[in-house]
């Protein structure tokens, strides 16, 4: 599996249905809509808290994180001096980002 190559970029703003203004922003890459982040609407509340920004923020990072992961856990080689199960870990997110 693949995902959007490019810098993801997320963008404050609202979009609207119908009824609502729902959205919050809007997570791009490569002029191509990522994801739309929109308040929970359980709540009722249609204005998105600080979670839902530093989520979308979150999710935004995801690629530079997988690189960064990925190139460290290249650089490293046979000369792994870091723990056993940090690397275990770093193995485990990098699968769960790509399997």
């Amino acid at each position: 599996m693949k995902h959007t190559k490019g810098e993801w970029i997320f963008e404050e703003g609202h979009f609207n249905n119908d009824t609502h203004n729902l959205g919050y922003g809007t997570i791009i890459a490569d002029n191509w809509n990522i994801a739309e982040i929109i308040p929970n609407v359980k709540t009722g509340k249609y204005i998105p808290s600080e979670e839902s920004k530093a989520n979308a923020k979150l999710i935004a990072a995801a690629p530079d994180m997988l690189e960064i992961l990925e190139t460290t856990l290249a650089s490293l080689g046979s000369e792994m001096n870091l723990p056993e199960d940090v690397i275990f870990d770093i193995r485990a997110a990098i699968k769960k980002a790509t399997d």
